[in-house]
């Protein structure tokens, strides 16, 4: 307990690399009651913030769970095995450091799962009062900064908890609530309310399968694009319609993300080096992309 608030009170950054563990939890942070997982800005960071909240889940599983998140976030939530309590912000720019979220108390750790933290952020983070702060990034505010080398996610942060001494759950995956899985099938099926197997994808990489004469097993439902069928829907039930299916071919790195976190089998067409780095990396050319689909139907979904 003396370590864990003198931790806090300096703001000192722990560097813990590789193997050569500096700091033990829970051992050397006492006994925490609330670990907080930050979800970032951008529309697909929710997934990682996710998967690390699960193993924060099944590592503390007697602590007080918080995810700090974007308000159309906050519904994937009920993706976890054991729902959360929730904060949530406005993604409008320039609110998240003037909210006042509720103070944290001494034996707080709150996580940042991502390698890069901009100032506000930062400034966002230390409004919580959060004695602890840990990340793979280095700032200022960050009291243990943990160097996990350029691994792709979740394969990061599974790492980040080993460093910290947890076990992650390697096994686990995202589970779409039944309610979101009926929204999704009123869409896709509005009269039998089941839909048959189809395939995610946007409008630019169905247009590349089309245009090669590539085979096409099932439906292809368009997601994003031009020729897009899907309206707007909540982030719940977007993550049903990625989830139940077969295959995701894109050249979105959002649905990339998506696909990969819920454990659909993915394709993507990453001409600009945008993709987030979640397993496989996606093909650069046209001539790939159709390479790798190929491969795909061959193996079987």
């Amino acid at each position: 307990m003396g370590f864990l608030k003198s931790l806090g009170k300096r703001r000192r950054t722990r560097k813990i690399i590789g193997d050569r563990r500096m700091l033990h939890l829970p051992d050397d942070l006492s006994s925490p009651d609330t670990l907080a997982v930050y979800s970032g800005r951008r529309r697909e960071d929710i997934w990682t913030a996710l998967f690390l909240l699960h193993s924060l889940q099944h590592s503390f599983p007697d602590c007080r769970h918080l995810l700090i998140c974007r308000e159309d976030d906050s519904e994937l939530a009920g993706t976890l095995q054991w729902i959360p309590d929730t904060v949530t912000y406005s993604d409008a720019p320039g609110t998240a450091a003037s909210l006042a979220v509720e103070r944290m108390t001494e034996r707080s750790i709150l996580f940042h799962p991502y390698p890069e933290m901009d100032g506000e952020t930062a400034s966002f983070i230390a409004s919580t009062g959060a004695p602890v702060c840990v990340s793979t990034s280095a700032d200022p505010v960050v009291n243990v900064s943990v160097r996990v080398g350029k691994l792709p996610l979740p394969e990061r942060l599974y790492r980040m908890c080993e460093i910290l001494g947890m076990s992650p759950d390697r096994d686990w995956s995202p589970s779409v609530p039944a309610s979101y899985v009926e929204g999704a099938a009123s869409i896709l099926a509005p009269v039998s309310g089941r839909a048959l197997p189809y395939i995610a994808a946007t409008t630019a990489a169905a247009g590349i399968l089309e245009k090669r004469r590539a085979e096409i097993p099932v439906r292809m439902v368009i997601v994003e694009g031009k020729r897009r069928e899907i309206p707007e829907v909540s982030r719940g039930i977007m993550a049903a319609i990625v989830g139940g299916a077969s295959a995701a071919v894109t050249t979105d790195p959002g649905l990339w993300l998506k696909a990969r976190a819920l454990g659909v089998p993915a394709v993507g067409l990453d001409r600009n080096d945008r993709f987030p780095d979640w397993g496989d990396a996606a093909a650069r050319t046209e001539e790939d992309f159709i390479d790798r689909w190929t491969d795909l139907l061959r193996r079987g979904w």
